[in-house]
């Protein structure tokens, strides 16, 4: 099958048929490497026939290429952020991103605003999430602590670098305040512009194997269409195609993956 259309249809239809058996047959066996097998041929297919394998294949490398740099310098790299920030902002997660609907693509939880959050106590508590941005109010970092009250298990810190061009070059780090530790930088990533209607989030872990990729596709009314999101398990890549529905207000209502709910809006 060269349809991803037709792999959906033969999926479901092999899912029906061994969810309606009660015992394991010499069918099911066959039925279950069919299955594994177009799983995997839809997952290539998808990110092939959107491009999303190629570009991210060719910045994985040119974030790779960099990798090595940043984490020699990732200390002074922190500084520099944290002397920039105009002022900031807390929550109980990860309120506020640079990126589309980071939190709706991959189901996290958003949090809440903490109001009355005070900066000298932001490390006391590992649900508190401090925001630093800058004077024309961009994000520019975020960091919250690993442990309650000890900051020498380090403070997960995110780093983003604005371009003009509007995408964002990223770092994600655990950086010890008190320098009992070296800090570690854990993943790179960059969101860029690949066309008008098409932009690019890729992230290479720091052991330089994994990496994952969201691609956004636009709609002519500049809202995203589709996300094909690509990431390596195994050694190999698996691809899934995230379509966005939206309610008559242009509102996002949720996220579909298949006939699988990804994402849904709380009304409540």
């Amino acid at each position: 099958m060269s349809n991803i259309g037709e792999m959906e249809k033969r999926i479901l239809q092999i899912k029906n048929i061994l969810d309606s058996k009660k015992h394991q047959d010499e069918e099911s066996v066959n039925l279950t490497n069919e299955l594994s097998d177009l799983q995997q041929n839809r997952s290539l297919l998808i990110g092939e026939t959107y491009g999303t394998l190629s570009h991210s294949k060719i910045i994985k490398d040119e974030l790779l290429s960099k990798l090595d740099t940043v984490q020699q310098n990732i200390d002074s790299i922190i500084d520099a952020k944290l002397a920039e920030v105009s002022h900031w902002e807390y929550a109980t997660d990860e309120y506020f991103s640079p990126y589309p609907y980071h939190a709706e693509i991959h189901n996290f939880k958003r949090g809440r605003i903490l109001k009355n959050a005070r900066h000298d106590e932001r490390f006391n508590k590992r649900t508190t999430h401090s925001f630093g941005f800058n004077e024309s109010e961009q994000l520019i970092i975020m960091q919250f602590p690993n442990a309650d009250n000890d900051i020498r298990f380090g403070v997960g810190t995110k780093i983003y670098f604005p371009n003009a061009d509007k995408g964002i070059d990223g770092f994600v780090a655990n950086w010890y305040p008190e320098n009992r530790k070296l800090t570690k930088l854990e993943s790179i990533n960059v969101f860029k512009p690949l066309a008008d209607n098409s932009w690019i989030y890729v992230v290479v872990n720091s052991n330089k194997a994994n990496w994952s990729a969201n691609h956004y596709i636009y709609n002519e009314l500049n809202c995203i269409e589709h996300v094909v999101s690509c990431s390596l398990y195994a050694g190999k890549p698996l691809c899934e195609f995230l379509n966005f529905i939206y309610d008559k207000e242009g509102q996002l209502e949720k996220i579909m993956v298949g006939d699988y709910t990804q994402w849904k809006r709380n009304t409540k």
